[in-house]
């Protein structure tokens, strides 16, 4: 097999999350009746030094432009670049994209357009390889706008094989497809990778810029509902059986398949029927979407592990995703185990249910050109998986059993056969000591755990959600010795080094208060590897703040920590990594 790259590049979906300020400038929008032609109102906003998109080129020979793009679906941009100083920093984390997004969306649609936000940045929150961010988390949010925004970031354009206009260019038309709820498998061509349409993994030296005949379709046929960005519209990765049936069968991904007697419906009620799109997970005749699973033979194993068996609710539950390979050979792997990158589909079966759901992230990632690395005999990757909280809230809301697993592709080759992991049992019990249930009364909102809290969680930050920063801050103030007090400690601790970006309030990273939080979790049962990053960037701000002594101090108790809990799968030289 040839060698291929990783083709994903990717987007920010914003939508306010409890964010009272900003209900005035987020107006709903009704669908327009009966199909296109449509119109859009494309709102840009760049961050202080991001070069701009330039959304009409000459490439190779051809007038390639945004407009002209999606204008062959009826679909009508306007195109208005409006603020070009928003404020930077020496990272941008995905507390301030969420934060960006749902506070600089500031011009209004004209009657009857839609609108999508796009955000132009200079940095990624990990690495200079991601193109871009979406977050999912529509259902969670006051005013219930899914797929209205997407980020590019710019810096990470220039090292790519066709320069950082045209590419720059290609991810911005590939994410505002996702924004009218477009995905992958609706891609066209000889080659998902070097030789097809926009919603496919091609540079942009070798795509055709154009949209799919099936998206040409989707636009023209399928119900606004499901294609509309903005309130009412559907989650993302939602779509109905004729939708469906027109993808291609990869790359493998998971949907859910919406009602469409249940539309009009909010998002954040049950939307029907909902099935995973995985052979042998819920063992549904899926037609041409059967995944040929990995033999039991192969090399390569696929595990989830979790820091205990038992939580109580409330707590976050975050779970260590292994990729090891077992045998002597030197494997081609996929370097993307984050299930945000939609490579990882994970699954879980709640209580009370017979079959397993996809869980879906509130955070998808993409990151278009990165290469397959090959995995020497007995080495692993980890990743983190915060399945604790996705698009649609808390994944576990109520006490009892969920079964979690997750399947994995074997190689870059999109047809490659799946790797599965065996099920893990996750046990959720209800709070057994006062100070549980004072921390689980304080999470909740309206009767159900709260959806900022949960956000501030996953993000580990975010000084606009207000209601759920307070939320943690109340917890482990007030039930110091409850079991979901520790999780809080983590998020605040990496919230205070890192204040969210924000023009009209500048505060200081604080690591006196960063070291607080974590002094008191000897002993807790915290996800290892997400512990020794947050304590490793502690370490590092104290250094950076001249005080080395301290730094090593804090390494040394980490190390001691991790030989402590004896974790006999994970490498020591990747716990290491992760401390240094």
């Amino acid at each position: 097999m040839r060698h291929r790259t990783l083709a994903w590049t990717l987007v920010v979906l914003a939508t306010a999350c409890g964010g009272d300020a900003n209900e005035e400038s987020l107006e709903t929008v009704e669908a327009p009746a009966g199909g296109p032609p449509y119109r859009v109102l494309v709102e840009v906003d760049r961050m202080q030094g991001a070069p701009p998109i330039r959304f009409e080129q000459e490439l190779g020979g051809a007038r390639v432009s945004l407009a002209d793009i999606f204008g062959a679906a009826d679909v009508h941009l306007r195109i208005v670049e409006d603020e070009d100083d928003l404020p930077g920093g020496p990272t941008i984390r995905l507390a301030d994209l969420h934060g960006l997004m749902t506070g600089h969306s500031g011009v209004a649609p004209e009657p009857g357009e839609w609108k999508v936000h796009v955000l132009v940045v200079t940095l990624d929150p990990d690495d200079d390889q991601t193109l871009g961010i979406m977050f999912d988390v529509a259902d969670n949010d006051d005013n219930d706008v899914p797929r209205e925004a997407f980020a590019v970031f710019a810096t990470a354009h220039g090292d790519l094989a066709a320069a950082r206009d045209p590419e720059m260019l290609l991810t911005t038309a590939h994410e505002l497809a996702h924004a009218f709820n477009v995905h992958h498998t609706d891609w066209e061509g000889s080659d998902f990778y070097d030789d097809a349409t926009i919603e496919s993994y091609s540079s942009a030296g070798t795509v055709r810029w154009s949209l799919s005949r099936q998206s040409l379709d989707h636009f023209a046929n399928h119900h606004p509902l499901e294609v509309q960005p903005g309130s009412g519209g559907l989650p993302f990765g939602a779509v109905l059986q004729a939708h469906l049936g027109a993808h291609q069968s990869y790359p493998g991904e998971s949907y859910e398949l919406a009602d469409p007697s249940r539309l009009a419906m909010r998002r954040g009620s049950e939307a029907g029927g909902r099935v995973s799109l995985r052979r042998g997970i819920t063992g549904a005749d899926l037609g041409r979407h059967r995944v040929e699973l990995l033999p039991a033979a192969h090399p390569l194993r696929l595990r989830l592990h979790a820091p205990k068996a038992r939580y109580e609710l409330g707590e976050p539950v975050v779970l260590t995703v292994e990729l090891h390979n077992a045998g002597e050979a030197r494997q081609e792997v996929v370097p993307l185990l984050n299930p945000e990158y939609g490579f990882l589909a994970v699954h879980v079966r709640l209580p009370g249910r017979d079959e397993f759901r996809p869980y879906r992230p509130p955070v998808l990632r993409e990151a278009r050109q990165r290469a397959a690395p090959l995995l020497a005999g007995s080495e692993a990757l980890y990743a983190e998986a915060k399945v604790f909280f996705g698009a649609s809230g808390w994944t576990f809301q109520e006490p009892g059993e969920y079964l979690v697993l997750a399947d994995y592709p074997s190689s870059a080759d999109p047809e490659s056969p799946r790797i599965t992991s065996d099920t893990l049992r996750i046990v959720v019990r209800p709070p057994t000591t006062p100070s549980g249930r004072r921390a689980v009364e304080t999470l909740r909102t309206d009767g159900r755990l709260g959806l900022q809290q949960g956000l501030f969680l996953y993000l580990e930050g975010g000084d606009h959600l207000e209601v759920g920063k307070a939320s943690l801050e109340e917890v482990v103030a007030e039930a110091p010795d409850a079991p979901q007090a520790a999780g809080a400690r983590l998020a605040l601790a990496r919230a205070a080094l890192h204040p969210t970006l924000d023009p009209n309030r500048r505060t200081a990273p604080d690591v006196d208060a960063a070291l607080r939080y974590v002094a008191d979790l000897e002993g807790a049962d915290l996800p290892p590897l997400t512990l020794m990053r947050i304590q490793g960037e502690i370490a590092r701000a104290l250094e950076a703040s001249g005080r080395p002594g301290e730094a090593r101090l804090l390494r040394s108790r980490t190390v001691e920590s991790v030989d402590r809990r004896a974790i006999p799968w994970m490498d020591r030289s990747a716990v290491m990594e992760e401390i240094e």
